[in-house]
């Protein structure tokens, strides 16, 4: 069918691009990603073409390709596509969030592949925040978010995670909730024992350290 469409219409016709597209969703439900690949750059190269750089129709494909490369493991061109996507729509007069954070979590997706933990983490966070603030999130659920998410890290031992998000959750409470004295105190006291546990992470590194070199 699509080679005869191709003959009534020629390669680069935008009436191809449904033919296209439901042959490479077939490949992609096959598990074969490969073969997906040419037909979702030649709808891309069409509708670039036929709608220009920036329509929401040619970032759809962009971001079906990157989609594809992240199947296959090509993370560099993968990267490429998903930041073309973020750029689009973070220059577009009519800012759409959830387009933005879903360009966000792409990308997370893409350093998580490539075992790029705390990047891939440090973008998913991003991508919630722009959700959040687009949804008119009120301080204190901005507050009690980014303190649950301190207090996960911290009982993992990820310090490194954990400080900015429990700082951030202070500062909101100091700031915007109006400094209420005893949910401040306790979360200084909190903040107190994530420093002791952290000095105690680092005491025995240092001692492991040491006691490898000296045996």
């Amino acid at each position: 069918l699509l080679e005869i469409r191709e003959g009534e219409l020629g390669s680069t016709h935008p009436d191809l691009v449904p033919s296209l597209l439901e042959l490479a969703w077939l490949y992609e439900q096959r598990q074969k990603p490969a073969e997906a690949l040419p037909l979702v750059k030649r709808v891309l190269e069409i509708r670039e073409t036929a709608l220009g750089p920036n329509d929401p129709q040619t970032i759809e494909s962009v971001n079906e390709l990157g989609r594809i490369y992240l199947m296959l493991r090509k993370f560099t061109e993968a990267e490429e596509m998903f930041r073309r996507s973020l750029l689009t729509h973070e220059n577009n007069p009519v800012i759409d969030a959830d387009a933005i954070a879903g360009d966000l979590k792409n990308l997370a997706f893409v350093y998580s592949g490539q075992g790029l933990r705390g990047e891939a983490e440090a973008l998913d966070r991003q991508a919630h925040e722009v959700q959040n603030a687009a949804s008119g999130q009120s301080a204190e659920a901005a507050m009690e978010a980014a303190w649950h998410m301190g207090e996960f890290y911290a009982a993992k031992w990820r310090f490194a995670d954990a400080e900015p998000l429990l700082l951030q959750a202070i500062e909101i409470e100091e700031k915007e909730l109006g400094a209420r004295p005893g949910n401040l105190l306790f979360r200084y006291q909190e903040m107190v024992r994530v420093y002791r546990r952290y000095r105690q992470q680092r005491e025995r590194a240092f001692h492991a350290q040491r006691d490898q070199l000296i045996g």
